[in-house]
């Protein structure tokens, strides 16, 4: 009961605006499903059921259907269903609080199905001989919370997805988090567009930037967890800033293990 009520206890929000969108009916058995998967997160497919009836998840959501070809056949009708899941992730977009961030990122997962049309070779499975499908998100960052996600094909340049994931889901503010390399160029008519969009790239280590803006000469501390941090904040123009840090617990371990590996 503790865990059934604790999920039920924090889902009320959601379940509210699954109702603005979607019937009854469905929107019951989609918070439903997803307080089982949190309760029990390696549930199987044939286990729903049996989970469902003997929890409280049933007195809260009654009569939803439960067994195996049920839920294939519910998820298959609600992922084809783009207008309605586009209309609820905006929904959760628009109540993210004034004072918080959104972060979008992203990550590659293995897919090497045969019937999965997005499953592709990526750049960086390309060399392991595997496939991979892209999936992109954003989320609270204050509060941890996934507001919306679209999968797009393993090959696809990450510019273009990106993109195609900010219009799609009409996302208007926000911190575009990357890879070094990103193309930035590519999705700058977004970014000029919106002015609360931002992003934050790595840079590469031969970057001129780092020495033209004496990026190594930090000047001020950062919290990270347990740990102090060394940084430094300069601005590069007016719209953009260079953010560099140094952990020196990490640097020191790094030094001494390159001091050892020497030696030997």
């Amino acid at each position: 009961y503790g865990a059934t009520a604790f999920a039920y206890s924090l889902s009320h929000d959601l379940y509210r605006d699954l109702l603005a969108v979607y019937p009854i009916r469905d929107a019951s058995e989609i918070i439903a499903v997803a307080m089982l998967k949190v309760i029990k997160p390696r549930i199987a497919s044939n286990r729903y059921s049996t989970e469902y009836e003997r929890t409280f998840v049933n007195v809260w959501y009654p009569g939803c259907a439960m067994s195996r070809n049920s839920i294939t056949e519910f998820y298959k009708r609600i992922g084809m269903d783009t207008e309605k899941r586009r209309l609820f992730q905006e929904k959760r977009l628009s109540s993210v609080c004034e004072e918080h961030h959104i972060a979008i990122d992203g990550t590659l997962r293995q897919d090497n199905s045969s019937v999965n049309d997005l499953s592709s070779f990526s750049r960086k499975s390309r060399v392991k001989g595997t496939r991979d499908i892209s999936i992109l998100y954003a989320f609270d960052t204050e509060t941890g919370e996934p507001l919306c996600s679209e999968v797009f094909p393993g090959n696809s340049i990450d510019a273009v997805s990106v993109t195609s994931f900010l219009r799609d889901n009409s996302i208007r503010k926000g911190i575009i988090v990357a890879d070094k390399g990103f193309p930035l160029k590519n999705m700058q008519e977004e970014l000029d567009k919106n002015a609360e969009l931002h992003y934050l790239l790595p840079l590469k280590r031969d970057s001129k930037l780092i020495g033209s803006h004496d990026a190594l000469a930090w000047d001020s501390t950062i919290h990270c967890g347990d740990r102090a941090l060394l940084c430094r904040k300069t601005m590069i123009d007016r719209k953009r800033y260079l953010y560099s840090f140094r952990d020196t617990y990490r640097a020191g371990k790094e030094d001494m293990g390159f001091v050892e590996n020497s030696i030997r």
